[in-house]
């Protein structure tokens, strides 16, 4: 079976308190942890985080918690990326006894991201038989390259859905991202 990692840490430079913050009447990581579970790929949704308040709200919606050790949450810190973060929780997991043959990295801020988008982004990699990615929404791959810290750039890139996809970043993308889905809720 597969696992899903989001990172989720609770500080953010652009955004205060981003992965947490109302997206048209739910915190925005509720989206992806949704995507996931609907996607029916993986037999856990971890969210990786260090922060208690976004630890507790995950629970609620049903993902596991991962407490994140605090120097993989410090912003600007080296080796505290999305990849390094994946493969902390996969380390955890193996630790326990427990393998997948598969691993996506689904960003906590992809409130436009669907199920169908992360069985495409698997049936991809499985394909390829490697990474597979799209920019701000997720990393599909074999979680023994992510534990080995395999390098990303020989991933095959994919673009998001003209419509759905945004990088939520600075508030300007976060505005644009609420219109965009207020127009899709409406089609």
């Amino acid at each position: 079976m597969n696992v899903c990692v989001i990172p989720a840490r609770g500080g953010s430079r652009r955004i205060p308190r981003k992965n947490e913050r109302i997206f048209c009447g739910h915190p925005i990581i509720y989206y992806s942890i949704k995507a996931a579970q609907e996607s029916k790929l993986f037999s856990m949704v971890i969210v990786s985080t260090e922060d208690d308040r976004i630890g507790r709200l995950s629970e609620g919606y049903g993902a596991t918690w991962y407490q994140r050790r605090p120097e993989l949450a410090e912003i600007g810190a080296p080796d505290c990326g999305t990849q390094e973060v994946t493969a902390d929780v996969l380390q955890w997991l193996k630790d326990q006894g427990e393998t997948y043959k598969y691993a996506c990295c689904v960003y906590p801020c992809a409130p436009m991201l669907t199920a169908n988008d992360l069985i495409a982004g698997y049936k991809s990699a499985q394909d390829h038989f490697s990474y597979v990615y799209v920019d701000g929404w997720y990393y599909w791959g074999p979680a023994s390259a992510f534990v080995a810290r395999r390098d990303f750039l020989y991933a095959q890139k994919m673009k998001g859905p003209q419509g759905r996809w945004i990088d939520i970043n600075t508030e300007q993308d976060w505005s644009e991202a609420e219109r965009m889905y207020g127009e899709l809720q409406c089609a």
